[in-house]
C-alpha cells in the first residue's frame, strides 16, 4: 500500500520552506493525484503548506519506525522454548553453539572441582575456557546422554551423563543434574550437581 506522496511534492514543499513563507501561505500543488491521495488519507487537500509539512514528517517517522521495528521479527523465547533448544543442542553435543545462542554474556557456571570445592566461572569467555579445559582431559568419549528438561518457573533442570575415559584417571561413568536460570530471554547461570 502506498504510504507517502510523490517525491516532487516533497521537493516542492522544501523549496517553499527555504523561502520562509508565512504560515498563512496557501499553495496549490500541481499533482492532482497527490492532492486526492492527501484528501483521502488526511481529510484535507494540499493547501496549507505548514500542515502538509507536519503530515510529511509524520509519514517519514512512520516509515523509519516501520523498517526499524515493525518489519523485523522480534523473537522473545520463553523458558520452555529455551529449555527445548538447549536440550536439542546438548543431544547433538553442540555445547558451544548452545552457549553462543542461549547464554547471556555475563552468565556464570558453578560446579565442584575434584576436591569437592565449588568453583564459579563468570562470563562467556571463562565458561568456554572451562569447557576446553575439560575436553583436553578427555581421552575417549564412549557415549553420552541428555534427558528431557523440566521447567519450573525461571529454572530449567536437565540430567546429563557420559561414559568417558579421562587421561590418567581411567574409565568412568559420570552423571550430573544441571540447573539453569533464565532471565530476559537468556540463561544467566548454570550449576552442575554430581
Amino acid at each position: 500500500m502506498q504510504k507517502s506522496i510523490c517525491l516532487h511534492a516533497i521537493s516542492y514543499l522544501f523549496a517553499r520552506s527555504n523561502k520562509a513563507a508565512p504560515m498563512t501561505t496557501q499553495i496549490s500543488h500541481p499533482c492532482k493525484i497527490c492532492n486526492e491521495r492527501f484528501k483521502s488519507k488526511y481529510g484535507l487537500g494540499i493547501q496549507n503548506y505548514q500542515k502538509m509539512k507536519v503530515f510529511l514528517l509524520l509519514d517519514f517517522v512512520f516509515w523509519i519506525l516501520y523498517f526499524s521495528f515493525i518489519n523485523q521479527k522480534i523473537i522473545i523465547m520463553t523458558t520452555q522454548e529455551i529449555a527445548s533448544r538447549l536440550f536439542e543442542l546438548c543431544q547433538q553435543g553442540q555445547f558451544e553453539t548452545a552457549q553462543n545462542e542461549l547464554y547471556a554474556e555475563t552468565a556464570t557456571s558453578t560446579e565442584s572441582n575434584m576436591q569437592g570445592q565449588l568453583e564459579t566461572a563468570t562470563g562467556m569467555e571463562a565458561i568456554k575456557e572451562k569447557g576446553k579445559k575439560f575436553q583436553s582431559m578427555v581421552e575417549e568419549m564412549r557415549s553420552a546422554y541428555t534427558n528431557e528438561p523440566k521447567v519450573f518457573g525461571k529454572y530449567i533442570f536437565m540430567e546429563m551423563g557420559m561414559d568417558v575415559t579421562m587421561k590418567g584417571m581411567g574409565r568412568m561413568e559420570m552423571k550430573e543434574m544441571c540447573s539453569y536460570e533464565v532471565k530476559d530471554d537468556k540463561i544467566i547461570s548454570e550449576r552442575f550437581y554430581y
